[in-house]
């Protein structure tokens, strides 16, 4: 069997439509999940760095 690799292919099988409505629909939906996933984040960070705070306001009181 020859696999000619120059072969152009296509395939119309698979072809999805969106209307204009449901478009723009799942482009807010996925800018608010990512809106939503970087709120989470920073909330985090802000921990972290109220941890890391304590900890080192802990050190300077044990090393008095």
């Amino acid at each position: 069997m020859d696999i000619d690799l120059d072969d152009s292919y296509e395939n119309d099988d698979f072809n999805i439509y969106f209307d204009k409505a449901s478009l723009m629909a799942h482009l807010n939906h996925l800018e608010d999940d990512n809106l939503f996933k970087i709120h989470l984040v920073q909330e985090e960070e802000q921990n972290v760095e109220k941890i890391k705070k304590k900890a080192r306001e802990n050190c300077a009181e044990m090393q008095k």
